[in-house]
This record gives structure tokens, sequence and C-alpha cells, in this order.
């Protein structure tokens, strides 16, 4: 059965895969991937499918992944290529540029992020099989992919992917963003710490990002977010994961605004 095989050809590759530090490393884990990758297509077409299920598992659970780990390290390494050439401002506006087109996706197919994050399955047997007629072959990894593609697999790695980017792009604006000192005319200021969860400030930001309140509403989310940590000095994490989470509450999304809202208009009330 080919699913045995690919769980064991891929529990061996997570094995031999460290997180790579530098863009050697990474290079090193990419050929491991795309070796693994070849050895997983060659066994499937010795040892086809059984049957739709088994074809969908791999489409939608085992594949993504790795593909995903792939298009992470080949976006880190075109980013890495051309920060080594780039100067502080530069280098500021590429990470800033790849969060927006990160961003981008998770906007342009927010349904099926849905979908698979919530792990539906009534489309299933549409996207996550393999049909000729979606072999476009608009990039590397379609190409990688050859006739072993399929449009949900193909989104799920870019989910898989994008996820991590986010990460990994906040942390580089974060570390450029680092304050060398004190403002001037900082000197003496309280230090303010953020109390409340990092759910409730996540939730408040992206209410300021919706209602446009920074740059004549031209602000990007991802702007607003690094402007909050490097000021509070705090990590909001995969904030775009979170936003996903509040909009899935059941009663009342907005619980921190709304609690902040109530608590303004009882305190305006005493001052009457």
């Amino acid at each position: 059965m080919a699913t045995k095989y690919i769980e064991s050809r891929i529990a061996d590759l997570n094995a031999a895969l460290q997180e790579p530090e530098d863009l050697l490393e990474i290079y090193h884990a990419i050929g491991l991937i795309r070796h693994a990758l070849e050895d997983i297509k060659l066994n499937i077409r010795q040892y086809p499918f059984t049957n739709l299920a088994e074809e969908i598992h791999y489409f939608k659970v085992l594949a993504p992944p790795v593909y995903g780990r792939l298009m992470y390290f080949v976006t880190v390494t075109e980013i890495g290529m051309e920060a080594r050439h780039s100067n502080r401002d530069r280098m500021e506006a590429l990470f800033k540029l790849e969060l927006a087109k990160t961003e981008q996706f998770f906007t342009k197919h927010g349904e099926f992020c849905q979908y698979y994050q919530l792990n539906r399955s009534h489309m299933d047997d549409r996207i996550f099989i393999r049909d000729a007629r979606e072999n476009g072959r608009i990039d590397y990894i379609e190409v990688i992919m050859a006739d072993d593609f399929c449009v949900g697999c193909y989104w799920a790695s870019q989910l898989w992917a994008n996820e991590r980017l986010l990460q990994y792009l906040n942390d580089q604006l974060r570390k450029l963003r680092q304050p060398a000192g004190l403002a001037p005319g900082g000197e003496g200021l309280a230090e303010l710490e953020w109390t409340d969860s990092q759910t409730d400030l996540v939730e408040l930001v992206y209410g300021i990002y919706v209602k446009g309140s920074f740059n004549q509403g031209k602000a990007s989310l991802s702007d607003i977010v690094g402007w909050v940590e490097h000021h509070l000095k705090i990590d909001t994490g995969n904030y775009y994961n979170t936003v996903k989470e509040i909009a899935r509450r059941k009663k009342g999304p907005i619980k921190y605004i709304d609690d902040l809202r109530n608590r303004t208009l009882r305190a305006l009330e005493d001052l009457i």
C-alpha cells in the first residue's frame, strides 16, 4: 500500500531535517525534501492508491506539510539572498512587501483556509484528487509536483508555508526595529506593560486596522502590528491565526472591544 511507504518516508525525512539556521543549511534541507518527494512519487506510480479515500488522505494530510516546507524554504532562500545585498531600509521594505504578499494569500483564499483549518470534507473529492486539467505549471512548486499536482494540495501547502512565513517575516522586522535606546525626550516616562491577553491585543489592533486609524487608512495590518510590538515590546505571535480564531467565536467575536465600550460608557456616565 502506497500510504504506509509514504508515511514511513516522511517520518525519515522529518528525522533527517534539522531547523536550518543559514542559507547553506536551507539549501541542504531543500535537497532532502526534493529527494524524498521523488521517492514518494515513484512509489505512487508503482503502487497506485487503492481507493479515493487513500488518495484524498495523501493530498490533504500527508503531502501539504512536505510541499509546504519546501515552499517555505525556497521563499526564505530568495528573501535571504536579496537581503544580504540590501541596507536596513531596503531590507525593511523587502520584508514588508513579502508580508503583504503572504497576507494577500489569506485574503484571496480565505474560504479555502477556513475549509481546511476546520477540517471540512464536502469538497474533498473535487479538490484533493489529481486532475490533469488543473496542471497549469504556474510556478516552481507546481513543476516539482508535476503529474501529482492537485489544486487542494497546492493551496494547503501554501497555507502551511505562509503561516510560517508570517512568523519569520515578523521576526525579521522585529529584529530590524529593535530600539537602540530611548527616544529623545523619553527619559522619565513610565514603562507600560500590556497585561491583558495577547488575543485581546490582536483584537484591538485588528479593530484599529479596520477603522483605518493610521496613515489615513493606508497602514497595513502588519505595519500596525509591527508598531505595537515595537512600542509595547510584546510578541503577538501568529496574529493572522488569532484573527481567524476571533472570527470563529460563537458568541460575540469582539469580546474585548465590547467590554472596552461598556466600561468606557459606564465611566463617562459617572462623570456626568
